[in-house]
């Protein structure tokens, strides 16, 4: 989360979404400098940056020794400002985005690698993550629009939401290459002669991760081996390995809503890593056809001990 430093004592305050600064019993991050105006400066984030905006102070906000009365100023990590008072001197330490979160009955969720799991991260039924300019919820394979301060019941409890606002051109554009979305990652599954193990790593020209082994990995296996099949088959990358939520059950003596839970727990490992900046594409649903596929950019299957490594590229 985003941080700021007060340069007199070394204290961090984290500032989230949006902060009021000044002496006033109402400000977020409360000043004491007999020069500071009682709501002297504002900071929030706007989608894309942090800004730090003077509010007609009576003595101005400097930021690295440029004065700012009723002005805006985008803030970088190592900017310096002093509001009013040379007493109230503070540094911009950190520029994380905020996190979603989702607050009911006393217990506050926030959200990981951009991805809120509701109503429990241990036991997820739904996924809430950033698309474009806007929020989507995803819950028992239903994708929908979702706003910041709504409230939704999952699992017999309430939430509301605060969802920070998003940019065309918000910060996973900006912080996350091309080779850093998993959509164009390459994943090497590797499979036990008698499948009782599935092993998964996921590459990138920048680096490589392992996904945990998991009743989820199973789930994973029938995708790769279904988008796998379809690209030798001669479809089209963009329509090949979906599958139906149904079929996939059948396949993995589950149910539906086992492998709609798997499917969080999936993404939910996936953000956990900090690898990638879309957890949320690794599994990708067709919007009312109950179908879904795992989404990479290429498919290794590897079976223990002896069988020979094959892929494509999709």
């Amino acid at each position: 989360m985003a941080k700021m430093r007060r340069e007199r004592s070394g204290e961090h305050v984290t500032v989230r979404q949006r902060a009021l600064i000044g002496r006033s019993s109402c400000a977020h991050v409360h000043l004491s400098g007999e020069a500071s105006s009682g709501e002297h400066a504002l900071i929030h984030w706007d989608g894309r940056d942090w800004i730090l905006r003077d509010l007609s102070s009576r003595n101005g906000t400097r930021i690295n020794g440029t004065l700012l009365i009723n002005r805006e100023w985008r803030l970088a990590v190592g900017d310096r400002f002093i509001f009013g008072d040379p007493i109230e001197e503070w540094s911009w330490v950190d520029s994380s985005p905020p996190t979603a979160k989702a607050i009911g009955d006393g217990v506050t969720i926030e959200s990981v690698g951009g991805l809120l799991l509701l109503p429990d991260p241990e036991t997820p039924i739904a996924s809430v993550y950033p698309a474009s300019d806007h929020w989507e919820l995803e819950s028992s394979g239903v994708v929908r629009r979702i706003d910041d301060d709504e409230v939704i019941e999952l699992g017999g409890r309430r939430f509301r939401l605060q969802l920070p606002s998003l940019h065309p051109m918000g910060h996973r554009t900006r912080t996350f290459t091309d080779d850093r979305t998993v959509s164009t990652a390459r994943a090497r599954f590797s499979v036990s002669w008698n499948e009782e193990h599935v092993g998964l790593v996921l590459e990138t020209h920048s680096g490589h991760v392992e996904l945990p082994s998991r009743a989820f990995s199973y789930l994973l296996l029938q995708l790769g081996r279904a988008l796998d099949a379809d690209l030798r088959g001669g479809i089209p990358a963009g329509e090949a390995g979906w599958m139906y939520a149904e079929d996939l059950a059948a396949k993995l003596h589950s149910t539906v809503e086992k492998i709609n839970v798997d499917v969080h727990r999936a993404r939910q490992a996936l953000a956990a890593t900090g690898m990638f900046g879309d957890p949320e594409a690794f599994i990708e649903r067709r919007r009312g056809s109950g179908q879904m596929r795992i989404r990479v950019g290429e498919i290794v299957l590897f079976r223990e001990p002896s069988s020979p490594a094959v892929g494509h590229g999709a």
